[in-house]
């Protein structure tokens, strides 16, 4: 995702870049800036937690402004026609139509096919949500203070992301929006004109900046408590000195993103990268996710009498639903042969995780170091 994310950032700035009427980069020098990008966050966020939590604030406020005020812009529109440079009013016969005209079982399965290879890309924008377990042993009454930011934090993202999207389909006629590769900047521009899309274009820089700080802030964590578990090499526990954060942490977590970038045009796919990235990063985490839900059922069993600080409502049937759409996903990327190489290149790099895991010795087991609570990047 840090990779991914990094391509974003590099995308948004050339597209300003561009609008200017500078000439292009090159591919290479594109992925120079991102390296760059990469390596001075890696770098702010082993300065200190403070400068990289101020940073995410600041970039989150940013965010959620932007995206609020890009839902409400068709309405805008609507009630003052005027505001519109280039004459355009949002409308409901965009979004037609709803459904097809006809129906038959090779269009209900096509459809069904399309949805299921289009939901491991909508995955990708909600992927995050997790991202506050990590610091649960530093949240006050955990049992109650997590659920309920989970389903805030869920319920407000999915909020501001169908809003935009409904903002979209008002501006863009179907078949335009599913040709635009970067449709907040196309509806910005046939409401507000040039300057829309250039406005835009630095929110989505900001935006895509904030994210990518947000995951170089919590990433580290996991490998932190990783090597305490001896899950990880044993030196991924370890602290700088002076600023107490988890400087070999951050610097493998950016190492692998930079190797990402600069690797990723190897595997010719005809996708763009950026779509590659997520695409790999998200086939690794529904697996990953997948069995972490599984594990419920597991620990139910082996661990009844357990205490449970955290409740599952709906148990078993929720969990069980989650457990069965990442299963469908899964199985339709593995059987288009469109998908199924990436899948597989997938499925090697998993494989030479467990490998590196069993020769690390890894799986052995070992006590566990003390946790400092001091750490939080």
């Amino acid at each position: 995702s840090l990779a991914a994310l990094a391509i974003a950032f590099t995308s948004s700035l050339h597209d300003i870049y561009k609008s200017r009427g500078n000439e292009a980069f090159s591919e290479w020098g594109l992925r120079g800036i991102t390296v760059s990008v990469l390596l001075l966050l890696g770098a702010v966020n082993i300065r200190g937690v403070r400068l990289g939590g101020g940073l995410q604030l600041v970039l989150t406020l940013i965010k959620v402004g932007t995206i609020l005020g890009l839902a409400l812009l068709p309405a805008l529109v609507w009630f003052w026609p005027g505001a519109s440079p280039e004459g355009v009013v949002p409308s409901t016969q965009n979004m037609q139509p709803m459904w097809p005209e006809t129906w038959s079982p090779a269009i209900a399965t096509s459809i069904a096919a399309g949805m299921a290879t289009a939901l491991l890309s909508v995955l990708w924008p909600y992927h995050g949500w997790m991202n506050i377990a990590p610091i649960a042993g530093e949240v006050r009454d955990p049992g109650r203070t997590l659920p309920w930011a989970l389903l805030t934090g869920v319920g407000v993202v999915v909020v501001l992301y169908l809003s935009c999207n409904v903002a979209y389909y008002l501006t863009l006629p179907g078949a335009e929006l599913a040709r635009s590769e970067t449709p907040a900047t196309q509806v910005a521009q046939r409401l507000l004109g040039p300057a829309g899309a250039i406005f835009v274009s630095f929110v989505i820089l900001c935006s895509t900046f904030g994210s990518l700080n947000g995951n170089i802030l919590v990433g580290p964590r996991l490998l932190f408590a990783m090597g305490a578990d001896s899950l990880a090499p044993r030196w991924l526990h370890a602290v700088h000195p002076r600023w107490q954060t988890p400087a070999p942490a951050i610097a493998v977590l950016v190492g692998w993103s930079v190797l990402l970038v600069l690797g990723v045009g190897l595997f010719a796919s005809g996708k763009k990268p950026f779509d590659q990235l997520t695409d790999f990063a998200m086939f690794g985490a529904v697996i990953f996710e997948t069995m972490a839900v599984l594990a419920i059922f597991r620990l139910r069993q082996t661990m009844p009498d357990a205490p449970r600080p955290y409740r599952c409502p709906g148990y078993p049937w929720l969990p069980a639903l989650y457990v069965l759409l990442p299963i469908v996903i899964l199985t339709n990327m593995l059987s288009k042969p469109s998908s199924a190489i990436e899948a597989g290149i997938g499925l090697a790099f998993l494989g030479l995780g467990v490998a590196t895991y069993y020769a690390l010795g890894l799986h052995r087991p070992a006590p566990r170091l003390a946790v400092s609570t001091e750490v939080s990047s």
